[in-house]
């Protein structure tokens, strides 16, 4: 399935220069976090913040800086206007904080630090990963697990959960996570470890609207959050679930589905993307439009590439060139 542009958030927070050693600090949103005095432990003035990420920890303000191949942190002072280091010493990797952790990198070996600059879970991992609904990949050796807040592991280490494009090795908000064994298969479990469906997909992708899309047998299908087949593996290929659609695939061409399993818009597209905003992008003759939920075609195939729409607008590239376009096809912005 050809995939459309995605259009992500790229800009977490901006910095706006002011005079002397100081800088106001605003988050994604536009608003002031506070005036920082740039200086560090000793006194020192330091240089403008680069590579710097923006934290609010169970209400501290906490930033993550990157000098060269060093991390540091620092929580905000908010009555000082100051920031003082959290740990003593640098990490050569660090990642954002999540569930009040953050994982952090020494000596080749991955940690977990809270928000006061304590080392909670021992540096004894190869490779750490953000916590997600109170759980996090991690890795010894050539074998990955899960392990909690409190650094018990509650998924053995036997497991691959190396990079994938498709899957995302994270607990979801159902308490579950994918596990992928060492020979490729796919399986769920829940957050005591235990398996919800064994190991037996050739692929499982993220859960959308309750379902995930998963491919058995050579063939694909969906399953429920309780490890049931809810749509039985019988399509050539299927999507994710979004305004209750999933575009899937029908010999060699695609069209969408409902819940029900029903054809909701023929198979008749090259490519096809998610709804958003009620519409959905298209790939027809080497071209991307937009259709709506009906099928009918809103924005003629004209585009290189499209994203999906946010609200009214989506980003398109069309003779090279990047735009955004409205819910009729028109040109809004660079």
């Amino acid at each position: 399935m050809r995939k459309a542009l995605a259009v992500t958030g790229f800009l977490l927070f901006f910095l706006v220069p002011a005079t002397g050693s100081a800088e106001k600090i605003y988050t994604a949103d536009g608003k002031l976090a506070r005036y920082l005095d740039l200086k560090d432990s000793s006194g020192n003035v330091t240089d403008t913040l680069k590579g710097i990420s923006f934290d609010n920890c169970d209400g501290n303000i906490i930033l993550r800086r990157r000098i060269k191949y060093e991390y540091r942190f620092y929580r905000i002072n908010r009555e000082k206007h100051k920031f003082t280091p959290l740990h003593k010493g640098n990490f050569t990797r660090a990642r954002c904080f999540s569930d009040q952790l953050a994982a952090v990198k020494k000596k080749g070996k991955y940690g977990y630090m809270d928000r006061f600059g304590e080392i909670k879970i021992d540096l004894e991992f190869d490779f750490g990963r953000t916590f997600s609904n109170g759980m996090a990949s991690v890795k010894k050796g050539d074998n990955w697990g899960y392990i909690d807040t409190s650094g018990e592991l509650v998924v053995p280490l036997e497991y691959d959960l190396g990079s994938d494009r498709v899957v995302s090795f994270n607990f979801n908000d159902l308490g579950l996570a994918p596990v992928r064994t060492l020979d490729g298969k796919y399986g769920l479990v829940d957050r005591t470890g235990q398996l919800v469906f064994k190991p037996e997909l050739e692929m499982l992708r993220r859960f959308s609207e309750g379902l995930a899309s998963v491919k058995y047998e050579g063939k694909w299908g969906y399953l429920t959050a309780e490890g049931r087949f809810y749509i039985k593996p019988t399509l050539a290929e299927a999507g994710n679930f979004s305004e209750g659609m999933a575009a899937v695939k029908s010999g060699d061409k695609l069209g969408y589905i409902n819940r029900k399993g029903r054809w909701i818009i023929d198979p008749r597209f090259e490519g096809a993307s998610i709804f958003t905003s009620g519409l959905a992008g298209v790939y027809i003759e080497g071209k991307w439009g937009f259709i709506d939920q009906k099928g009918q075609i809103v924005i003629e195939p004209q585009f290189e590439r499209v994203g999906q729409f946010a609200g009214d607008k989506c980003r398109v590239l069309k003779d090279g060139v990047v735009y955004f376009i409205d819910k009729e096809g028109n040109k809004v912005g660079e």
